[in-house]
Order: structure tokens, then sequence, then C-alpha cells
């Protein structure tokens, strides 16, 4: 029996090692993870702090190019902003379509005659117009 009593004792002994080991090795994952969670946190926290930084300049910088461009296409007859069809005199002054009937076609900059059908529509300024959408859009994006 008392081997038995020794074989069994040195089971426990190994058993309560093995034991302590893994008690260690939890402590030891445990603390490992607590420190990965807080890097992990730090770094989000200031990644997420650059892209607002970055998404706020880019709105600022979008508002800017907005504003210009609305001034651009603003109608000097109604003040509002033009949209297709925009017409334009020889001298490229814009009108907006419904101010061009009030005019009589007279340009109201310069008092050119705003004549012909293909002549008069105002191209590039119809393009910006279309541009101009696309960055509201991505504005309303951020």
């Amino acid at each position: 029996h008392i081997e038995d009593l020794e074989k069994d004792m040195n089971q426990l002994f190994l058993a309560e090692a093995g034991e302590k080991n893994l008690v260690d090795e939890n402590k030891k994952i445990r603390e490992e993870t607590s420190s990965f969670r807080s890097f992990l946190e730090k770094n989000l926290v200031d990644e997420n702090k650059k892209i607002r930084e970055e998404t706020s300049t880019l709105r600022s910088f979008l508002l800017q190019a907005i504003s210009k461009q609305e001034s651009l296409l603003q109608c000097p007859v109604c003040f509002d902003l033009a949209c297709p069809p925009i017409y334009k005199c020889p001298k490229e002054h814009l009108v907006c379509c419904k101010c061009l009937p009030r005019i009589n076609n007279k340009c109201p900059i310069c008092r050119d005659l705003i004549s012909g059908t293909a002549d008069r529509v105002f191209r590039l300024a119809e393009e910006n117009y279309n541009e101009l959408l696309k960055a509201k859009a991505k504005l309303e994006e951020l």
C-alpha cells in the first residue's frame, strides 16, 4: 500500500504543479491581452482622431470650392444659382434660363445681344454646374 500511496502522492504533486503552471500561464495571457487591448484602444483613438481631422480638412476644402463655384454660376439678374440650360453672351457673361426672356436677349453685364441657338448655350458653365452637384453630393457623404 505504501507504494500506491507514494504513487498517488506523486500524481497529486504533478497535478498541483500542472495546475500552478496553468494558473501562471492564464495570468500571463490575461496580462498580455490587457496590454494588447490598451495598445489597440490607444491606436484606434489616435487613428480616429486623425481621420476626423482629415475629414474636417476635406469638408472645409469642399465648402470653399462649392462656395466659389456657386458664386461663378450666380445669375446676375436674379442672383440664383444658374442651372442648365445656361446661356452666355459673346463675352461669356452668363444668364440663367429663367432670366433670358426677361432681358430681351441682351446681356445684363455688357448689353451685347445673346443670339443664335448653339452659340448662346454656355457648355462650360453647365459642366461646372454638374461638377458642383458632384461636390455637394460628396460633402453630404462626409
